[in-house]
């Protein structure tokens, strides 16, 4: 009962805190994490990175004993919308069911890795460290994590709480926005036949477009399909109904797989479009993909922690900070309670269950003594993959040594 309130406690003060990005505002939701801690009896740091932007960097364990272990997710939510039934800055609670924006993406996931870093603080030996770190800026750009990897922060392995439904995520796809300017003659809709309306270019444009995204379709990555091209945007204003607009603008969202490059992109689209006058692509650079070789011991521990029985890796369908640690040479694996889907991630109505909550800090905890100290006997946590309701095993936990040992994995799912 005191793991299930401590969680619910810091998740309900996790949500009031408006982080919503843009602009992101995390340093209130970093401040929350911190008292949280604190109360506890543990340190942090809270680092700034720019004007109401914050990371949160908490450490435990056995520095130089072992790997350093991250636990990581993001502070920061979309904007609210419309829609809601209530304030959704406000958790409510009803029977399993939790409802707010950031319970499942991701303060959900904070949350739950908190309480695991806390029981796990209060472990007299970890065969390692374990870092806890709470990031700003995953939904705009990863700048958060972006921060702290130039102030120097490494990892050996890094898991990254994002709605996964708890299975294990070890790829993800990039993203690169594309932006296609068509230009032409302007002018009096009168004399439009006198003119050369950028317009009047745009079914080619489109169709050359339909032509790559169906060539990029051919190509699958085996964990996460294939490439994708999507025009998400078409404007043509000019200066009032009745006059002929002299430029047309389109953006385009390309998602790219491992092994591909923005660069690639970038001229695929250059191709497609060659020959074509006045028509121009700039493409501005996203989230790069990322991909972990399955048979590292950080994917054996999330496995063994889960009770997954997938023996190949699964891709995660959005981005996330990923590629920045593994951009340094971390290991990583994406998982997490929450389905982007059921859930409503970046919807009106976004909900969780506490049961998941509840189950993920214990897999969160389980995996971290896994991949510190390998196999910990007869410490399994109940449950498959895909889980999100709350229920109690059979059976009886571990009974392990120490005064200053806290609820095990098994106590918390009780």
């Amino acid at each position: 009962m005191r793991e299930r309130a401590g969680l619910l406690d810091l998740l309900t003060d996790l949500v009031a805190a408006r982080s919503v990005n843009p602009p992101g505002d995390e340093l209130q939701a970093a401040r929350v994490l911190e008292a949280h801690l604190r109360a506890g009896g543990l340190e942090a740091d809270v680092q700034e990175f720019g004007p109401g932007r914050a990371n949160l960097i908490a450490r435990t364990g056995d520095p130089g004993a072992g790997p350093r272990l991250v636990l990581c997710s993001h502070l920061d939510v979309v904007p609210a919308g419309d829609g809601w039934s209530g304030d959704p800055f406000r958790l409510t609670h009803s029977g399993d069911r939790l409802e707010g924006r950031g319970v499942c993406d991701a303060k959900g996931q904070v949350a739950a890795m908190t309480r695991a870093f806390m029981r796990l603080a209060a472990r007299p030996r970890l065969g390692g460290e374990i870092v806890l770190a709470a990031v700003g800026g995953e939904e705009a750009g990863a700048t958060g994590a972006k921060a702290l990897v130039a102030s120097g922060f490494t990892g050996d392995a890094v898991v990254i709480g994002e709605p996964t439904d708890m299975r294990v995520c070890t790829a993800h796809k990039g993203r690169a926005e594309i932006t296609v300017r068509v230009t032409g003659t302007g002018g009096h809709a009168a004399a439009v036949r006198e003119l050369a309306p950028p317009t009047a270019r745009l079914p080619e444009v489109l169709l050359r477009l339909e032509r790559l995204a169906d060539e990029l379709a051919t190509r699958p990555h085996p964990l996460l399909g294939p490439p994708t091209l999507a025009v998400t945007r078409v404007t043509a204003h000019g200066a009032n109904t009745a006059t002929v607009p002299e430029e047309a603008t389109l953006i385009l969202d390309r998602r790219l797989v491992p092994g591909e490059s923005h660069d690639q992109a970038h001229e695929q689209v250059r191709r497609a479009l060659d020959g074509l006058a006045g028509v121009v692509a700039r493409t501005r650079p996203g989230a790069s993909p990322a991909e972990q070789d399955a048979g590292h011991p950080l994917v054996a521990a999330a496995r063994s922690a889960t009770g997954s029985d997938v023996t190949g890796g699964i891709g995660f369908p959005a981005t996330c900070d990923q590629y920045v640690f593994a951009g340094t040479g971390a290991a990583c694996v994406v998982l997490g309670p929450g389905d982007l889907r059921r859930n409503r991630a970046h919807a009106a109505g976004e909900h969780i269950t506490l049961g998941s909550l509840m189950r993920a800090s214990a897999v969160y905890e389980h995996l971290a003594l896994t991949y510190l100290n390998g196999t910990v006997p007869g410490e399994t946590v109940p449950g498959g993959p895909g889980e999100t309701t709350s229920g109690s095993p059979g059976g009886t936990g571990p009974e392990t040594p120490g005064e200053t040992t806290p609820e095990t994995a098994w106590e918390i799912w009780r």
